[in-house]
């Protein structure tokens, strides 16, 4: 029998600690080919990289990657997130489903993370009150 989505949040709410909740992710995203996942706080515009709560699992090879190609100023995962109130794909991304079309350097964003294993994902824009944003993605070869 395949786990109810719907009783997800539940099972996170339960868990105490970060890292079971990263786990938990997994367990219920592998199966559907999502194995990578970042969660956190949307970075500020003119700080375009992660800081302050980010929890993730992406290989190093990424962090690296993203802070020496500068991949935090042209993130279309980002991009999306700030035009958008609705999950969306990576295929809708790619494709300018969100209202934009990408641009080159924001292709090879995504470019370089299909060469690590993550073509395909998804990302859950999170809205708060007093102004917070977040987002969810989980990433990974798809089904």
């Amino acid at each position: 029998m395949e786990p109810d989505p719907f009783q997800f949040p539940d099972r996170i709410a339960r868990l105490n600690s970060v890292a079971a909740v990263g786990a938990a992710l997994v367990e219920h995203t592998a199966p559907l080919g999502f194995s990578g996942y970042v969660i956190g706080a949307k970075p500020h515009p003119e700080t375009p990289y992660p800081g302050g709560f980010v929890v993730e699992n992406w290989p190093q090879v990424w962090h690296h990657a993203y802070f020496d190609r500068h991949f935090g100023e042209r993130d279309p995962v980002l991009h999306g997130v700030s035009v958008s109130g609705e999950p969306f794909s990576i295929d809708d991304l790619r494709l300018g489903r969100l209202g934009f079309s990408p641009s080159p350097g924001e292709i090879e964003v995504l470019d370089y993370a299909a060469s690590l294993g993550f073509p395909h994902g998804f990302a859950v824009p999170i809205h708060r009150t007093q102004g917070y944003r977040g987002l969810a993605c989980a990433v990974g070869g798809g089904p």
